[in-house]
């Protein structure tokens, strides 16, 4: 997909694309990568090597 002021989007499949043209807040879709970092999904392992000094 190409914007008019000739930005370009590749996306993987048509729900990404669907999404994105709808204007969807990935930080708010549970299953994009953005919203699990916003909500701290699997990131056990990490925290706890963070508090252990």
């Amino acid at each position: 997909m190409v914007k008019t002021d000739g930005k370009t989007f590749t996306f993987l499949n048509a729900k990404c694309e669907s999404s994105h043209l709808m204007k969807r807040n990935p930080r708010k879709v549970t299953w994009t990568v953005l919203y699990r970092r916003k909500h701290k999904k699997g990131q056990e392992e990490e925290q706890t090597k963070k508090r252990t000094r």
